[in-house]
């Protein structure tokens, strides 16, 4: 008896989704037929498109015609592949439109079977099993007429066919015995038998499938010329692959298109007959479209201080001041799941190029940009301290069998040693491994972060100075408000289509928004954690708002804030009060521990001894997202009044934000570490020079 050619699972599924996409169809064409001046009138488009394929093939033959096979049947199989080529599209009125598509299709799969039977080894018989595999290299070039049918201006449905000419269709072959694992061989004295390589014998010279999908267009320009459009497109082959086997093709494509849709040229006013030279001539323009009457845009901007508080504001003003920052090191590197391989976020240079490297060039960079250059400041200190050792220990809590010297974690500990020997040239006598499966102090092996806080190298140093922290001393520029609040309002009768919200100095864009659908009703511009968007010179900050609705009208609305520049050079010709501004912190707290460990005292001895009189001092203590909120808010409390004490300052500079204020990225687990941590800000006023 006949199987189906589709597995009933794979049949219902794309039944479903054929079946939603026609009902679409039918009812955005009821829509069509009626005048819905909402969605404006689309213009001829073209452009270009790249898909990823998942091919579904499914069969039922036991062997191609002519090649020798032991397959019981070949019934289905998967694989993927590139779709790329070009597209048109015209619209045909209302919301109709016609593309036409051609390019290049992959229909790439692997067909297996696998074969339960009964061997005999030495006299006896065993449970046997052969797996039967079949890999199909089939693709086509063709032409795909698809209808599209627009419910809204930006989605678009599709239905149609394809017809393409088969370039290639080779395949592959071969029975392997998989059980019993070792022993046991074919006729042929291998494991291995009709191994078989060629073109698909009687294989189809055409292709025909039913095509639908679906696509979304994203503007990547104001003039709407220009866009993204994700897409997703269904096909089912109603050719078989070879004439005399049934064997069919299917595949769910999803990728992004660009595509391009020129400008409505511009409407010129007619010259006028018989003109003469004294005749007036109206003034040649181009028409743009108006605001209609029912589309208002209005935007106000205030500023939020560091206590949260909204006040207006007028003005902005950035100032200069020098600034001394500690930046502690986490002495660990975190590995993924059964990985030995170093994550490409930790940054690595190339051999022969690490005079480059200075140390003292990191101060503008943040936190965690630094950390990810720990392996390139440990092999620059190395260098500089070649009495100084270290031990590099990997830890593998996922594969606890295996703390020896081939498991993954001696894995993970030779590839910071390789890299640290190639690249900065560092004798193996400063260098020893060791493997474990849990950290010396492991983070809560029972949560997910714990354990992939787990997986990780550990180095400790013979000397401090190999792992102390990054001190640098440079220029910052700050902002006031460290906050600009932006409040749009937008009445649109047609429905907002999408807005976009900049701020520029100059011809300089400073910070930019823009969405789809109406504006929230405020947008935080954080300047202060975005110390690239600060201003650079007085000239006044502009900001605008720029909104279109559903009928292509657009209006705009903007404002300005004076900018204040107080640079160090001013301040001193001025004599204007300054303060120099110094930021350190501590991590390393023992898992759910608030003592300062070592490490941590020996940082409070720093800045114990730079803190002055006239100084003055704010110390914070955050944490993770591990836990519960209450007590990580306790936990962080704790952690500022330890290092208060430490420091010899009243409990009252000392404060806890727990984890409602995330520092850094808690997906990482080097985010979630250096979010356990304290920060001392010390401000110490400079006097101005007489």
């Amino acid at each position: 008896m006949k199987t189906e050619l589709f597995p009933t699972t794979v049949l219902n599924v794309l039944a479903n989704i054929l079946a939603t996409v026609v009902a679409l169809l039918a009812t955005a064409a009821v829509l069509s037929a009626q005048p819905i001046s909402s969605i404006p009138e689309p213009r001829p488009a073209y452009g270009i498109f790249g898909d990823l394929s998942l091919n579904i093939h499914e069969a039922e033959f036991a062997s191609l015609p002519g090649i020798p096979s032991c397959c019981p049947r070949y019934e289905s199989g998967t694989g993927v592949g590139p779709s790329v080529g070009l597209f048109y599209e015209l619209p045909l009125g209302g919301q109709t439109l016609l593309y036409l598509r051609a390019g290049y299709f992959s229909h790439n799969a692997t067909l297996t079977t696998t074969e339960q039977t009964t061997v005999i080894v030495g006299n006896e018989t065993q449970d046997g099993r052969f797996e039967h595999r079949l890999d199909a290299s089939l693709a086509s070039i063709g032409i795909e007429p698809l209808f599209g049918v627009r419910p809204a201006s930006a989605l678009t449905l599709h239905i149609g066919g394809r017809l393409g000419s088969v370039l290639t269709k080779q395949f592959g072959q071969q029975e392997t015995i998989v059980k019993p694992e070792d022993v046991g061989v074919f006729e042929n004295g291998r494991r291995t038998r009709n191994d078989t390589a060629a073109e698909i014998p009687n294989a189809s010279a055409m292709e025909v499938a039913a095509v639908a999908g679906l696509s979304y267009q994203l503007p990547l320009n104001r003039q709407r010329t220009l866009f993204l459009q994700p897409e997703l497109f269904f096909s089912l082959g109603l050719t078989n692959v070879a004439t005399d086997v049934d064997w069919n093709t299917g595949s769910i494509r999803f990728g992004v298109a660009v595509k391009y849709r020129p400008a409505e040229e511009p409407t010129v006013a007619a010259a006028i007959p018989n003109a003469t030279p004294e005749t007036e001539l109206p003034p040649v323009v181009a028409e743009s479209p108006a605001a209609p009457a029912g589309l208002t845009a209005a935007i106000v901007a205030a500023g939020v201080g560091h206590d949260g508080i909204e006040r207006p504001v007028a003005s902005i003003r950035a100032e200069e001041f020098i600034s001394t920052s500690l930046r502690p090191l986490l002495n660990y590197l975190f590995f993924d799941e059964n990985s030995s391989t170093l994550p490409d976020r930790y940054t690595r240079i190339p051999a022969g190029m690490t005079q480059g490297f200075q140390i003292e060039r990191l101060h503008n960079l943040e936190t965690l940009p630094t950390y990810y250059h720990l392996l390139n400041i440990i092999g620059r200190r190395l260098r500089q301290h070649p009495e100084a050792t270290i031990t590099i220990t990997g830890c593998s809590p996922e594969q606890p069998a295996q703390p020896n010297a081939n498991g993954l974690a001696a894995r993970r500990a030779e590839a910071i040693r390789q890299y640290l020997a190639e690249v900065w040239e560092i004798p193996s006598g400063q260098m020893s491994m060791a493997a474990r499966t849990m950290p010396g102090k492991p983070s809560n092996p029972a949560e997910t972060d714990g354990v992939a806080e787990n997986r990780r190298v550990e180095i400790t140093a013979s000397i401090p100075q190999i792992l102390e922290p990054v001190v640098t001393t440079d220029t910052i520029r700050t902002i006031n408000p460290p906050i600009v609040r932006f409040r749009p309002t937008v009445v649109a009768q047609a429905g907002v289509l999408d807005w976009q919200l900049s701020a520029t100095q100059g011809e300089k864009p400073l910070r930019q928004f823009s969405g789809v659908g109406s504006p929230p009703p405020l947008l935080d511009w954080n300047i202060e954690q975005e110390p690239q968007t600060i201003p650079r010179n007085n000239a006044a900050l502009r900001y605008q708002l720029a909104v279109e609705d559903l009928k292509g009208g657009e209006c705009a609305a903007e404002g300005e804030l004076a900018v204040e520049q107080v640079t160090i050079q001013k301040k001193r010709t001025e004599r204007i009060a300054d303060h120099e501004i110094d930021r350190y912190s501590l991590i390393l707290f023992d898992f759910d521990r608030a003592e300062l460990n070592e490490a941590n005292r020996r940082i409070g001895d720093l800045i114990r001894g730079r803190i002055t009189p006239s100084a003055t001092v704010a110390i914070t203590g955050y944490t993770d997202r591990i836990g519960e909120p209450e007590y990580n808010q306790q936990l962080s409390a704790q952690r500022a009044q330890a290092t208060a004490q430490a420091l010899g300052m009243r409990q009252e500079q000392a404060s806890g934000k727990g984890e409602n204020t995330t520092l850094f990225n808690n997906d990482l687990p080097e985010g979630r570490f250096y979010s356990r941590t304290v920060t001392v800000v010390v401000e110490t006023p400079v006097r101005s020079e007489e």
